[in-house]
């Protein structure tokens, strides 16, 4: 138990209401405030004096100011310099890449393409999509954006070597109306076409769905299979040739797009 110092009389324990002490409380607390609160109007009075004395309108800042005692500050754009910034390094980019005119290329590309058993090529400005359409029962679909590059292969690779692109077959129903062959392939630069899986459907079934069974790993199959279905993809036009023609496809469709969205975050920094 503590004792009481000696000299010191003990505090008289206040015995008033809690409400009654928590009026007078708040009551001190506005008395303390009370010259602060004042000081601060009468150096805004005497702000707006002075900017009317001048023939000046009063504003906001000029309140705000007089209440840090500052002169008033003029607001600037901050990301003025950042966006100058911005826009001269986005210029750079889009004068390096326009250079090789990746539509010109582009469109030589698809050109070369038609005259083989492509039929129609659908590639619309802003999507990474493309497909290509091979006769009445076969469609090939990638995205441009679909590059591997190997890690093994990436030190032994040839400088300038493109990536391979992943690429879908799919013979039969393509609007999944009637039972269709899903071939999951690898197009290479050098190798052509590879096939990694090979997956059957019935009429109106989900790709997505995982319950179903959709075939063993491609290259579990006998090997007389695997060269049977190779060739079975040749007699559609999936050959080394259309293989090659996508890897070059896709990488010129990529150097568009992306030319593409340089120039539109440009327009709109500098908007």
């Amino acid at each position: 138990t503590s004792r009481p110092k000696l000299g010191v009389p003990p505090a008289t324990p206040d015995r008033r209401p809690l409400a009654m002490r928590r009026l007078l409380a708040v009551g001190a607390t506005r008395a303390a405030q009370a010259p602060a609160q004042h000081q601060s109007r009468a150096l805004t009075c005497a702000a707006a004096r002075g900017v009317l004395s001048r023939g000046g309108a009063l504003t906001h800042r000029d309140v705000l100011s007089s209440r840090r005692g500052t002169a008033p500050v003029r607001a600037t754009r901050f990301s003025s310099t950042a966006d100058a910034d911005l826009a001269g390094v986005l210029a750079s980019e889009i004068k390096g890449e326009v250079e090789a005119d990746p539509g010109a290329a582009l469109q030589e590309l698809l050109d070369s393409m038609t005259s083989t058993a492509v039929t129609k090529i659908d590639h619309a400005s802003g999507s990474a999509r493309v497909s290509i359409a091979l006769g009445a029962d076969t469609l090939v679909e990638f995205d441009c954006r679909d590059l591997v590059q190997e890690p093994d292969d990436e030190d032994r690779a040839p400088d300038g070597a493109a990536p391979s692109v992943e690429f879908e077959v799919t013979v039969g129903a393509a609007d999944k109306k009637g039972p269709r062959l899903v071939f999951e392939c690898l197009a290479e630069d050098e190798a052509g076409v590879q096939i990694d899986a090979v997956s059957y459907y019935p009429a109106g079934a989900d790709d997505s769905d995982d319950s179903l069974y959709d075939g063993p790993k491609f290259d579990e199959l006998d090997p007389q299979l695997q060269a049977a279905f190779y060739t079975y993809l040749e007699s559609k036009g999936v050959d080394e040739e259309l293989g090659k023609n996508i890897n070059a496809l896709a990488t010129a469709k990529e150097t568009l797009e992306y030319v593409t969205w340089l120039q539109r975050v440009e327009a709109l920094v500098k908007a």
